[in-house]
């Protein structure tokens, strides 16, 4: 594939024979080396070769010339191949992102027109809302002027008051035709609703952020019952607990342990009577200690305990769980209990209906030709046809 801005050049050097002949052709074949050949495509493309010169060609230099060159159009021809290679890469490469540029434009195109309905959306939306809190400010201000206290808009210019805007509005256009700072009369009527929606949006702002204070108020104060509720509970617990103790009798302190004995003086004898006395007198003699009472209070005894029915009702739930699972593995023991005693007894039966007859003595046989053991005699009778044998003959 040729460029289209290629144009041949004349070459005005002279071949390099030094170069072009200490090449070693077999061995460029063997081992393509990349700069030598650049060198030869270099020292081949710009040369000029005059009739004289190549009458003192000899046909080794011809036949040598020749071979370097179809090493150079070789190289030439996989670059070739090479390039092209990389040029079907690239393509494919420019291809997928020109697909991805138009799908992410679609994208774009969509998200622009979702965004240009919402807004229109939005516009009606806030358009009827509005409309809604207009409604509901001119039901409320006749509501409110039928019982005598209803909200007046007043007039900026004479101070004149009226129940509705739409009376301010209409009053300001008829009467007030020119404005003090230059306005034109129907942009009055605009600036009167916008300080009116602003004075709105500011009124529910301040009712918003007193809410959010007042939660934040229920909040703390849920907290801080909760934790006094939980104190007061575990120092009740804790005075009842004291107040077992004080009615319990502490036992008395164990004796000090005896020293460790040798293996010759345990084997040597028991302790005697005397002794056993003497640690007796020596166990009532020692005191006896008690700890004192815990004193609760007044203030904390008097608070109120508050139980937790959420706790009560888990603990109750937990402690029917166990009684259901106790059961179900009091259940399952008595059961394998009654499967053995009934293999047991099965076992005895089958015993018991077994015939206690004695198995008649085995005799090895050993594995003979067919002509042997036909010639064996029979073996001997058994005990028991021989006492059969002896009872009838003695009848």
């Amino acid at each position: 594939m040729a460029a289209a801005s290629f144009e041949f050049v004349q070459g005005s050097e002279r071949l390099d024979w030094g170069v072009l002949v200490a090449i070693d052709l077999q061995r460029l074949m063997k081992d393509t080396n990349v700069d030598t050949l650049q060198r030869i495509v270099e020292n081949i493309a710009f040369a000029r070769v005059t009739r004289d010169e190549a009458a003192m060609f000899t046909p080794e230099h011809i036949l040598h010339l020749f071979t370097l060159c179809q090493l150079v159009i070789q190289y030439l021809v996989c670059s070739q191949e090479c390039l092209a290679k990389i040029n079907v890469k690239l393509t494919e490469r420019l291809q997928e992102m020109q697909h991805r540029r138009d799908s992410a434009e679609a994208e774009r195109e969509k998200l622009h027109e979702e965004n240009v309905i919402l807004r229109k959306e939005v516009k009606a939306q806030r358009r009827t809302l509005l409309a809604y809190e207009y409604a509901n400010s001119a039901g409320g201000g006749v509501g409110m002027t039928a019982l005598g206290g209803g909200q007046s808009y007043i007039c900026p210019q004479c101070g004149d008051a009226y129940t509705k805007k739409e009376s301010l509005q209409s009053h300001v256009r008829k009467r007030h035709a020119a404005v003090k700072n230059g306005a034109s009369p129907q942009s009055q009527p605009q600036e009167v609703e916008k300080t009116a929606y602003e004075a709105q949006l500011l009124q529910q702002r301040q009712l918003q952020e007193k809410v959010e204070k007042l939660e934040n108020l229920l909040e703390k104060e849920k907290e801080r019952n909760d934790r006094i509720q939980h104190d007061s509970m575990m120092m009740l617990m804790q005075a009842a607990m004291g107040g077992a103790q004080t009615k319990t009798p502490s036992p008395s302190p164990m004796p000090p342990p005896p020293p460790p004995a040798t293996a010759t003086a345990a084997v040597a004898a028991a302790p005697t009577t005397t002794q056993k006395q003497q640690t007796q007198e020596t166990l009532e003699r020692s005191p006896q200690f008690h700890a004192p009472p815990l004193q609760v209070p007044p203030e904390v005894s008097a608070i109120p305990v508050m139980p937790d029915i959420a706790a009560l009702q888990r603990y109750n739930m937990t402690r029917q769980q166990e009684a259901a699972n106790n059961a179900l593995l009091r259940k399952i023991s008595e059961l394998e209990a009654l499967i053995c005693d009934l293999k047991s007894t099965k076992k005895d039966t089958a015993e018991a209906r077994a015939a206690p007859v004695p198995e008649p003595a085995r005799t090895t046989v050993t594995a003979t030709p067919p002509m042997e053991v036909s010639s064996r005699p029979p073996p001997p009778p058994s005990t028991q046809t021989k006492q059969k044998e002896q009872q009838q003959s003695s009848t």
